[in-house]
Formats: structure tokens, sequence, C-alpha cells
């Protein structure tokens, strides 16, 4: 700490100065240091770092020392600390370390206020880079205790740490080394690897290389192998070793196996690797499985088959033979080899009706296993010949069949039965193909539920166990012709117009018709008059003619055959077409009539002109006028039109509507409309015209159009816009020119002027237009005139005239006194460089565009006095005593005075001491003065 003073004043030394005396205090010890007096420079060294000293200096002569200078505190720079910090840990996980680190046990050794402390760690094995943290001090407390948390550890890793603690000059010496070992958790790797050494077709062995050093997550204490058998043996078997090798035995022979290896460490069982390997095949020890026939013919035997047991195969079966012996010689006739993905087999060229022995076995790699075997003889042949003189004789519905059978050198077997076959000649194909079995001893059947006149063809053959035998020649037999069973069929009715209806149908099902169809029968009846009329026809579209419109017709079809004639079709309910409504209405007759409606009603027509079904009324409006004309519909036979134009001309016609259209419209009915008030009010030009106090309003006429009614008379409404007051009612006709002359108004006024027109029925909307009269001179003076006097000036405050005296906008202000004019645009003036204590007179106007209004009364004002404006002459001071000084001075000059002099002050203070300034007050008619005590 360097240090300098000044020496004591020479009067206060009391003597020669020899040496200087430095008071050090710090932590509650003083130390005294006596310095040369012929310096007052001093610099002390040796000092602590970081810490507080307390000085003081004191001066000696050669009597002793003097009295001590006031203190001064000085702190020493901070350095860097000289101890390392505590640091202990207080918790870990598998993943994180959590430290306390405290200050040295000597905080004298900090040297400094504490920045950080700094943490280095590093992994002893494993993630051995090194890593650092910075822990900043407790924000309210610099020496407290302070916690860090390491994060992002590796499981089961012992980590060296150490601290060193900084102030601002740098940091200090590290603590020792503290070890630290993280939780282990269980392996995240699986063993490495694995090598199967021996392989036998019961037993084999594997090795593995352990999990990798980085996913240990601490010490592995030894491994679990399981496995079990892919199909057969599926029981999972577990084991645990100490050990990376593993010998199985009591395995199944041939059989495809998964095993599992994973490691442990105390936390636990980390992944699994697995693989999959066969032990090696033997012989398989069982047959193929479900061995049978699928089919068997006269020539030919099919066989099926499965896999052998799982437990039985030993291996991959990879194929099958299969042989074929004669049941009652033993004598090898077949063989076939076939892959182990077939299980189906077809053995040809055999003999009917012969007994075999068959055989099957399954092979492997290593070879065949045992055999399976099914005996089966092949089946007899079917019939050689057919049934002869096959005939037939026919009702309506039924067929009478005979035949003579077989001969006994046809048979081929025994005869099971008969098998007669028939359908129908196309084109109605009713009986496709019908199949009928009779019993073999049978040479006669007959065939019911026949249709009536059908062509059909028949054949009849014969059956052993094996099939059937060849047909016999085709007969063919017709039924007899009955009544149609059925209408015709596809009845389409359609409407051509009012007065035609067109038929059309096909014939009844050819099933159906039980003959030839000769003609058709339609039958038409009306709904008018229930009367039933026949027409024959032999064509299957029929046009009926001469209908009455809008009518409702029954109609019905059938057809006949030799025989008769068949049922009619459902009935065919049908109405014709509408036709255009064949009169008018009439009798038009007005109800009620206003401005804008009417109402009015009229006669219907008869029902038996409508020719169809009413719709609505159709009445036409026309403007006799515009000669526009617009429509509108109506459900009654009395309504009302609306929204038409007052004091206008119009007809009205009405037509009936249906859906065919519009029939002809009624003789007109002519009115015309009432008046009624004016739609719209005059249009008002702008104003062109206007003084200080007049104005003309012009306007235009109403539109004829907007009229409703011939015009009367105009009005004009005249009234101030700002307080709505009316000031003006003005009428004029609708034959003089359109305008209004306005009088008396006052000057720069806004005004709003409202006109409307009036007709019999009323007066029209109102139009209106805003004016301004011109300005004019104020008609009033300032008001609120306010003077304050000072001594040389006066300040005045006024306020423009009365609103209603303004006459528009104020644009000076003019002050008039004595004979001097000023102007100004604001509402305060100053008028400068007058005399103190002099009465003067003002008078203020205002003005406008237009020119000056007229003074305010003349008021007086007297100005202030003021301060004197020079000081006392020729002052002069004469030492009486030690303590006293006479003053003397002359009067202030009277045109310096402004005013009654009241008194004067005399200001005083010593120049080496006594430097307080003092005062003392004498009277005006003094010029001197005593100050004492000095």
């Amino acid at each position: 700490i360097s240090l300098s003073w000044f020496a004591p004043s020479r009067e206060s030394r009391n003597g020669v100065l020899e040496y200087y005396t430095i008071l050090i205090n710090v932590t509650s010890t003083t130390t005294q240091l006596n310095v040369t007096a012929s310096s007052t420079f001093y610099t002390l060294t040796g000092l602590k770092p970081y810490t507080a000293y307390t000085l003081s200096v004191a001066a000696a002569t050669s009597v002793g020392r003097g009295p001590y200078s006031q203190t001064t505190t000085v702190t020493t720079h901070e350095s860097t600390p000289t101890q390392p910090p505590l640091l202990s840990v207080t918790s870990k996980t598998h993943s994180t370390i959590s430290l306390t680190l405290r200050p040295p046990t000597d905080t004298d050794t900090l040297n400094g206020v504490i920045t950080d402390y700094l943490v280095t760690y590093t992994g002893v094995s494993v993630d051995t880079s090194t890593r650092t943290a910075r822990v900043m001090p407790s924000s309210t407390d610099n020496l407290s205790a302070v916690s860090e948390t390491l994060i992002g550890l590796q499981e089961g890793v012992t980590y060296s740490i150490r601290a060193a603690v900084s102030t601002s000059e740098g940091t200090g010496p590290n603590s020792d080394l503290t070890s630290v070992t993280t939780d282990e958790i269980a392996p995240t790797g699986t063993p490495q690897n694995i090598v199967f050494i021996s392989v036998l077709n019961s037993s084999l062995s594997f090795q593995w290389d352990t999990v990798v050093l980085s996913e240990q997550n601490g010490v592995i204490t030894g491994y679990r192998v399981s496995y079990k058998g892919v199909l057969i043996d599926t029981e999972l078997k577990n084991m645990t070793l100490t050990t990376t090798s593993v010998t199985l035995n009591n395995l199944r022979e041939g059989t495809v196996y998964i095993f599992y290896t994973c490691a442990m460490n105390s936390e636990g069982e980390g992944p699994c690797i697995s693989v999959t390997q066969s032990t090696l095949e033997i012989l398989p020890s069982g047959a193929p499985t479900m061995f049978k026939v699928e089919n068997r013919a006269t020539t030919s035997l099919s066989f099926s088959w499965l896999l052998p047991l799982i437990a039985e195969r030993h291996g991959i079966i990879t194929g099958f033979y299969l042989v074929v012996d004669d049941y009652v010689t033993g004598e090898q006739l077949s063989q076939a080899d076939v892959g182990g993905t077939t299980f189906f087999h077809q053995f040809t060229g055999l003999e009917e009706n012969r007994r075999y022995s068959i055989s099957i076995s399954a092979r492997n790699s290593i070879g065949y296993g045992p055999y399976a075997q099914l005996f089966v003889a092949t089946t007899e042949t079917i019939p050689g010949g057919a049934p002869t003189n096959f005939t037939g004789v026919a009702t309506t519905t039924t067929i009478a069949l005979s035949w003579v059978g077989l001969p006994a050198d046809q048979h081929n077997g025994q005869l099971t039965n008969y098998e007669i076959t028939y359908f129908n000649q196309a084109p109605f194909l009713l009986h496709t193909h019908v199949d009928v079995n009779i019993s073999a001893t049978a040479l006669q059947y007959t065939l019911t539920g026949l249709e009536e006149y059908v062509s059909y063809h028949l054949t009849i053959r014969a059956y052993t166990s094996v099939g059937p035998g060849p047909y016999s020649s085709e007969i063919s037999v017709r039924t007899l012709e009955a009544l149609p069973s059925s209408a015709p069929a596809d009845l389409q009715v359609s409407v051509l117009s009012a007065t035609q209806i067109q038929l059309m149908y096909e014939y009844p099902l050819a099933v159906n018709q039980n003959g030839e169809i000769t003609g058709f029968d339609i039958s038409l009846t009306s709904a008018t008059d229930s009367i039933q009329h026949i027409i024959s026809t032999t064509v299957t579209s029929y046009t009926l003619s001469s209908l009455h419109p809008y009518t409702t017709y029954s109609i019905q079809v059938r057809a006949n055959n030799s025989i008769g004639a068949g049922p009619y079709t459902a009935v065919n309910i049908v109405t014709t077409n509408q036709a255009l409504p064949a009169d008018a209405p009439t009798q038009l007759t007005i109800l009620q009539l206003t401005h804008n409606s009417v109402n009015f009603s009229w006669y219907q027509i008869d029902s038996s002109s409508l020719n169809g079904e009413f719709l609505t009324y159709t009445i036409l409006v026309t403007n006799t006028l515009t000669t526009v004309t617009f429509s509108q519909s109506s459900l009654y036979s009395q309504t009302s039109i609306t929204d038409l134009t007052p004091y206008t001309q119009y007809s009205l016609s009405v037509a009936v509507v249906n859906t065919q259209g519009t029939g002809p419209y009624s003789s007109p009915l002519n009115f015309s409309t009432n008046q009624y008030p004016p739609s719209q009010g005059p249009h008002i030009l702008p104003i062109q015209h206007i003084t200080n106090n007049t104005a003309l309003v012009q306007f235009t006429h109403i539109p004829v159009s907007l009229q409703n009614g011939p015009i009367t008379s105009y009005s004009l409404t005249l009234y101030t816009t700002a307080d709505s007051l009316v000031v003006i009612s003005l009428t004029n006709s609708p034959t003089t020119t359109p305008s209004f002359k306005l009088t008396g108004l006052l000057p720069y006024r806004e005004y709003t002027a409202l006109i409307t027109g009036t007709n019999t029925a009323g007066i029209s909307p109102s139009t209106s237009i805003n004016f301004v009269t011109s300005e004019y001179l104020p008609s009033g003076p300032p008001t609120s005139i306010l003077a304050t006097p000072y001594s040389t000036y006066v300040l005045l405050l006024y306020q423009p005239p009365e609103a209603s005296l303004q006459n528009g906008i104020i644009t000076e202000f003019w002050i008039q006194f004595g004979d001097s004019t000023f102007t100004t645009n604001t509402t305060q003036y100053t008028v400068w460089n007058l005399e103190e204590l002099t009465q003067y007179n003002f008078s203020i106007a205002a003005s406008t565009s237009i020119g000056r209004g007229p003074y305010s009364e003349v008021f007086s004002v007297t100005t202030l006095s003021a301060p004197p404006t020079a000081a006392p002459q020729n002052v002069t001071g004469t030492a009486v005593s030690y303590h006293s000084i006479l003053v003397s001075w002359d009067h202030i000059p009277a045109n310096h005075q402004n005013g009654v002099i009241l008194s004067y002050i005399v200001h005083y203070q010593g120049q080496e001491h006594d430097t307080d300034e003092g005062k003392k007050t004498v009277d005006a008619t003094s010029t001197n003065a005593i100050i004492t005590p000095l």
C-alpha cells in the first residue's frame, strides 16, 4: 500500500519535525512504523492479499508525537488461493456423482473472493477423457458450501475427482484425488462371437466372447444359456455358468435348436444373443402318416400321405419311396420315388377289379425309414349297351314312356338303376336338363308336371356301381294344347297426348302360351262413365285415339289361341294429358283502391273448360303511360296488386294456368291509383348568392314521376344549425320561379334550409342544404379584460367578443393607449417601457377579415415601484478598534432610487479568517454604520 500525506501547518508544528509514525491496524492487531520526516510518502510491503488495513499518521518533534490524522481503510488486491478447497462425496447413482465443495479451513488462504470452484474428473479404465465443471459460489454467502452433481457418467466406472478454488486473480492448487465408483446397472450389450466347436446327433458345444467393456456396466459375474427346439423339444431349458463355453447333452437327433446367451452382473441380466444350430441326423424311425386312397378306378389308384411324426423324422425328410405288389402272389409290379414336398401319387395301367398291396417309406440324408402299407382293389366297369324300343305317349302335362332292358352280356356288373334324361325344345328351355332315376327292374315310367304344348327330347341309359352306360337313341314327344295360362308380358302404357294412349306388350311367356297365339283383346274403361269397351287386334302395338283430355282410363290386355282366351293383364290406370284452359275468367271487379294497390275479384271458369289440373291464376298488370307490364300469380279468385305507382293509369287482365300452360286472358279492367304525398323532395341547387345578411336558395321541381299528384306549393323552413332555432318559414306557388330570397340573416352564421313539396295528399320528404353567411365587422369589443401592472410594463389578458358578436373569425386585437396603437393575434399583450408609479389609459378592440369592431371602454392602470437601479456611492471603511470598523457612503442618486428608499444593508466577511458572511441594516436616513464585533 502506497501512502502520502501533507505535513502539519507551520503554526501547528510547534517545532522541527523529526519523523512520522504510521499506525497500522489489521484484524485487531495494531503496529506502529516510524519513517523519516524528510518525505510525506511511504510504501508498506509484505502485507496479506485481500486484507483491510486501517491507517493513520502522526507527526513528531523532539518533544514527542502529536495527534494522529483521521484514519483511512485500504484493502489489498486479491491473489490466487494458496490452499485447495474441501471436497466430499454426498451421493452417487449409476450415472451421477454428487459433491459438496467448501472453502479451505483457513479462509485467509483464499486471498480474495471466491469466483468459482474448478472440478476435474476422469474415468480410471473407461470414459478416460478428462472433463471439468465450474461451480459458482452461493450468491448470498461467498463462504457457504456449494453442491455439484456430475452427470453423464458411465455405469460401474471408477472416477478420479479433484477440485481447486478460484479468485479473480486465478485458480489455486488442486485437492488430493478422490476415487468414486458409479453404481452398476444390468449389462446393455450381448456376449460376442458365438462359435460351435462340436456338433453331434445328441450333443453340441459352443463358446463366446464376453460383453464389450463399455456395455458391461459393472463386473460380469456369469452367463445364462437357454435353448429349445424350433419344431420339437420346444420346452425352454436354462443353465447358469461362470465360463464362456458350454456343452449340451441329451438333445434330439436331427433337430434345429435356438440358443440364447446373456451376461449378468450384480444388477441383473443384460440382453441375449441368439443363434440356431441343428444336431446330426439318423434314419427316420417312423413311416409317413395319414396314408390313404384318394381315388379308385378300373385301371388306376391314387394315394395321399403326410410326413412322419416330428419325433420320428430325425432330420429333414427329402423324399418318399412307393411300391405296388400283387396282393395274392406278392410280386412287385410298380414303384415310384418322389420328392420330400410331394404328398400325392397315382399308379396307372392296372387291371380292372384286381387287389393290390401298396407300401410307402420316408427318407432323410441318412436313408429310408420303415414302411406304411395299404390293401386296395380296382373297380368294375360301366354297362356296355343302352335300353332299346324307347317310346312315349303324351297328354297336355304327361308322357308315358316304355323300353326294353339290356342283354345280360352288356351289364358289366350289377345294374343298379335306369336314368331318363329329358329337356324341352328351344327357344323355351323350360326344362334344360332333367334326370330321373328309376329302379333297374322297371321297364316303363310316366313323366308328370310337364308344360302344355311343348316338344320334349328324351333318352335313357343303365347304371352299374361304376357308373352309367351309353344313352339310347333320342326320341321327341310334344304335349297337347290348352288355354293360355298367363297374360301378355311387359304391358307398357304411354300417354301420347290429351286424346291418345299407346299400348305396347309382348306374347305371354312361351311356357304359358299352351298353343299358338291367334290374337289379343284390349279392355278400355273410362272413369267417368264406367263402360267397358273391347278392342280386338293381332298386333303387339296399338294406339287408342279420340279420347277425352285429362280423363282417367283402366286398360287390360289378354291373349287368345285356338282353345280360347287367357287371363287379362293387371289393370293399368292412366290419365290423358292436360290441354290449355278453354276460357278466360269474367266479371273483373275492383273491391278496394289505394295510391299503390288494388284489390279485385273475378268469376271462375267452368270446370269442363279447365282441361287439366288447376295451378293458379296469372294477372297481367300494364302501366298505360309507360306500357311496362308485369305479372302476378294467385290461387284464389280475389287478390291484391301492390307496389303500384300513385296517380297512375293501369289495366288488368286475368287468365287460368294449368300444367299445360296459360289459357286466354280476360277483357282488360282499366283504373287509376289514388294520389299520395310526393315521394321525393325538390333538388336544392348549390347556393351562389350569399352576403352577410341575405341568401338566394334555388331548387328544381320534383320530377313528375315522383310527384304522386299535382304539386300545389313549395315550402322553405330556415333554422340555425347550431341551436335549431327556426328563423324563417316561406311558401310559394309551383308556377313561380323555383327559389326563395332570404333576408335579415346574421353575419357569419351557419343555417340549414329545408324545402318540401305539397300535393293534395300531403307533404313530400324534405331536402336540405347548409350554408354560412359572409363575415362582417365584430359588433362587440373583447371580453374578460384583465390588466396586471408591473413597475415598467403592464400585462393585458383578454378574450374575443361574445360568439354572437364576432361576426366572423377574429384575426387581430387592437390595443390603444395614449396616442399609441398596437396589434396582435394573441389573447395577451405586454406594454413595455412604462414609467414606474404612472397611470395609463387603455382600450381594446377585435377585428375580422372585414375590419375592426368597436373598442372596449377605457380602463386605467398605474405602474408599480421598482428596486433601486444603482448602489450607494463612495463606500469607505475605517478600523476604529481591534474588533470594529466604521463604514460610510453617499445616498443613491435620485434618478436611480425608483421610489422611496426604506433602508440600507451592509454586507461583510473576513478574507482569511471569520469567512462567514454577516450583514447589518440601518435606517435610510443614515449614511454610516459601525460593524462590530469582528
